[in-house]
This record gives structure tokens, C-alpha cells and sequence, in this order.
């Protein structure tokens, strides 16, 4: 989508949601958004389950090092 037509979006739902941003801070609300909106196409992309790594993390593990203990294996 080009920026005049996220633009357009924005600026609705800025209104929809009764909302005033400041003239000076505008332009960094609008980017954020842009962002959002390309994250928002990344994750509803469909993807095959094999591509989404799996990770499991031992307790023990994440533990001790929150208690700045060594990591390591278990």
C-alpha cells in the first residue's frame, strides 16, 4: 500500500478513535504505524509449520541464570 493511502487510513482511524495527536509528534505516530502495518503482513502470511523453529528452554537453565548463576546444559 502506498503512504497516501496509509495516510488516509490512519487519519481515519485516528479519528474513529477520537484521538488529537500533536502536530509535532504526527509524523512519528504516522511512521509507527506504517510498521505495524508491515508487521501485521508478515504475520498473517501463511507459512508451513516446519518453518517455525521450535525452541524449549530447561527451568533449570533460565533459572540459574536469572539468579546469575552460569548457563549452560543441564
Amino acid at each position: 500500500m502506498d503512504d497516501d493511502a496509509l495516510r488516509r487510513q490512519y487519519d481515519g482511524l485516528i479519528e474513529r478513535a477520537g484521538l488529537r495527536i500533536p502536530q509535532d509528534r504526527d509524523q512519528t505516530m504516522f511512521n509507527a504505524f506504517k510498521q505495524v502495518q508491515a508487521w501485521t503482513d508478515v504475520v498473517r502470511s501463511r507459512k508451513p509449520a516446519a518453518l517455525e523453529p521450535a525452541n524449549v528452554f530447561a527451568y533449570e537453565t533460565v533459572s540459574r541464570l536469572a539468579d546469575g548463576g552460569k548457563g549452560g546444559a543441564v
